[in-house]
C-alpha cells in the first residue's frame, strides 16, 4: 500500500533581480506554471533576497494572485543558498513534508508536483526526486543542444542516457560528472533538505554541493524520465543567471573549482571516507572537474586543479 503524505507540497523559490520595463523579467511565467498545476496541493514560497523596495512591491502583487503564494523578504542580500534554506525552513514550519526547488526565471511541467509526490508515496524510502529537462532561450524558445556549452550538454546527455538512481550516488557525480541536475528539477523531503542544508557561505554552484550530501549522508534518489522542467540559458545558450550574478563565465568557473572541492571534502567527511579510498576518490574528482572546464575553454582553472592531484 502506498505510503500518505500527510501535507502539502513547498515550492521554494529564491529571487533577487530588477524590474525591466516596469516588470520582472520571467518569474510571471515561472508563477504561471505553478499556477496550473494538475495537483493543487502546493505553497510557493517565493524568497525575496533583499530587492529594492520596487521590486519588493511587484511580487507582492505577483502573490496577490493566489493565497498559496507567499513571499518572505529578507533584509540582507545572501544568495540563493541562504534563500533556499530560509524556504525550506518555513515550509518544515508549515508542516510541508515535500520541498520543490524552482530558480524564478524557470518553468514546470503541469504535473510535476502530482508526479513527484507519486513517487514518494510509492517508494518510502526515497529522499530525493529529481526530473529531466529542456532549455530555453529569454523568450522560451527551446535551445538546440549544440549551441549549448560543452557541460549542459554533457549533462542533458548523462541524465538522458544514464541517470543516476539509488544510494551513493555522489561517488559517480564527484569522479564522473559535473553534477546531478539543476534546481529546478529536485525535490526533497522536508527532513532531508532540513538536516543538509544548502552551504549559504556560497553563491554558486551550491547545487551539486548539496546533492552530494544528500547522497552521501544516505540519501536515496530517484529519476522520473516524463516530467520536464524548461530551464532558461540566455545569450543563445552560453551563459545563465548563476553565471552572470558570478561575473561571467570565467569568475562562475573559479568559484565552481572552490564550491566543489569543498563539497566533495564534506562529502568524504559525512560518509565516513578516508584512507587511500578517500584519496582515490579526491584525485578521479579533480581530474574529472578540470577536463570538463578544458573542453570550456577554462584552462587556467583546469590546470589549477590538476596540480592538486596527489601522485
Amino acid at each position: 500500500m502506498e505510503a500518505e503524505l500527510r501535507n502539502i507540497t513547498a515550492i521554494v523559490t529564491p529571487f533577487w533581480g530588477e524590474l525591466l520595463g516596469g516588470d520582472i523579467p520571467y518569474i510571471g511565467e515561472a508563477i504561471k506554471s505553478v499556477m496550473e498545476q494538475s495537483d493543487p496541493g502546493w505553497r510557493m514560497y517565493i524568497v525575496d533576497d533583499a530587492t529594492d523596495s520596487k521590486v519588493g512591491k511587484r511580487l507582492l502583487d505577483y502573490a496577490a494572485a493566489d493565497s498559496r503564494i507567499s513571499v518572505i523578504r529578507l533584509e540582507d542580500n545572501m544568495g540563493p543558498a541562504n534563500a533556499r534554506n530560509v524556504g525550506v525552513r518555513q515550509a518544515e514550519i508549515d508542516g510541508c513534508d515535500i520541498v520543490t526547488f524552482m530558480d524564478h526565471d524557470d518553468v514546470s511541467s503541469p504535473n510535476r508536483i502530482s508526479g513527484v509526490r507519486g513517487v514518494f508515496c510509492e517508494y518510502p524510502e526515497v529522499s530525493v526526486v529529481y526530473n529531466g529537462f529542456y532549455v530555453i532561450d529569454e523568450n522560451g524558445g527551446r535551445i538546440p543542444e549544440d549551441q549549448l556549452l560543452e557541460g549542459m550538454r554533457l549533462l542533458l546527455k548523462q541524465q538522458r542516457d544514464n541517470p543516476l538512481e539509488g544510494a551513493d550516488i555522489w561517488k559517480v557525480i564527484l569522479q564522473e560528472r559535473d553534477g546531478l541536475t539543476i534546481p529546478s528539477c529536485l525535490s526533497v523531503r522536508t527532513e532531508t533538505a532540513s538536516k543538509i542544508p544548502f552551504p549559504d557561505q556560497f553563491r554558486c554552484h551550491e547545487d551539486t554541493h548539496t546533492w552530494v550530501r544528500y547522497s552521501a549522508a544516505g540519501a536515496i534518489f530517484k529519476y522520473i524520465s516524463d516530467l520536464q522542467t524548461g530551464y532558461r540559458v540566455l545569450e543563445g545558450g552560453k551563459t545563465s543567471q548563476s553565471r552572470i550574478h558570478a561575473g561571467g563565465v570565467e569568475r562562475f568557473n573559479e568559484w565552481r573549482c572552490i564550491v566543489a572541492e569543498d563539497g566533495c571534502d564534506k562529502a568524504l567527511e559525512l560518509a565516513g571516507v578516508s584512507g587511500d579510498e578517500a584519496v582515490k576518490i579526491k584525485n578521479n574528482f579533480l581530474l574529472n572537474i578540470s577536463s570538463i572546464l578544458m573542453a570550456e575553454g577554462s584552462h587556467k582553472h583546469a590546470s589549477h586543479l590538476q596540480k592538486k592531484v596527489i601522485s
